[in-house]
């Protein structure tokens, strides 16, 4: 169908769609360009339907939702195939899916989150599902912090963080510098077999540790 449409229609179609994205993450151009490093004035052309968005173009876009908690097919930012965008990591950061250990602590939580949340508005936190950084963050804990994007990643190199990678997903780890240029490893605390190091990772952002709720640890 989209080969019958002429270069505007198709600019027109694609834009629409790229709009309800922007529209479903929250995010404005200038923040965009900030987190993500998307020139404000390409994503307005898109945007405007004056310039067709290209398949590297989506390609940025993509990963920017990703990291905002959207999961989106390139085919239907492109051509509108499949099943529209899905919210993911966004949904279970609104709803703070606080591990079983730490519900008797969850009115403090909730009320320290919610105001670190009002505070910083790059903040992120989550649950600390594996025991990969034990014993300093034991499995059923929860941590956060505020994200770095882009070239600041590299002041987080050596601390404890929450990063986001399209190839890991969100992850406590530590951050250490990769070999490759703008890449970096995750490395885990407990050295188990089963919690490797990541090498060389893309992450879309870093953010150490700066508050951390524990159960009490049992020897």
């Amino acid at each position: 169908m989209e080969k019958a449409m002429t270069t505007q229609a198709i600019a027109h179609e694609r834009a629409q769609r790229l709009r309800f994205l922007r529209g479903m993450i929250g995010l404005s151009r200038d923040q965009i360009h900030y987190r993500y490093g998307i020139p404000k004035g390409s994503l307005q052309n898109w945007e405007a339907g004056t310039t067709p968005l290209s398949r590297k173009g989506a390609g940025f876009i993509l990963r920017a939702c990703a990291a905002e908690g959207v999961v989106v097919l390139i085919e239907w930012l492109m051509h509108g195939i499949g099943v529209g965008p899905q919210r993911h990591l966004a949904k279970q950061q609104q709803t703070m899916q606080l591990p079983n250990a730490l519900q008797p602590m969850r009115r403090q939580i909730v009320m320290e989150i919610q105001a670190l949340r009002a505070l910083y508005p790059d903040s992120i936190d989550m649950p600390v599902e594996d025991n990969a950084m034990h014993p300093q963050y034991p499995q059923g804990s929860y941590v956060a912090g505020i994200r770095h994007y882009g070239a600041a990643i590299a002041t987080c190199i050596g601390q404890d963080c929450i990063v986001f990678s399209l190839a890991q997903g969100m992850q406590c780890r530590r951050l250490m510098l990769g070999s490759q240029a703008n890449r970096y490893h995750l490395l885990p605390l407990n050295l188990q077999v089963e919690h490797p190091i990541a090498m060389n990772i893309d992450c879309i952002y870093a953010a150490p540790v700066m508050w951390l709720r524990a159960p009490a640890l049992t020897m």
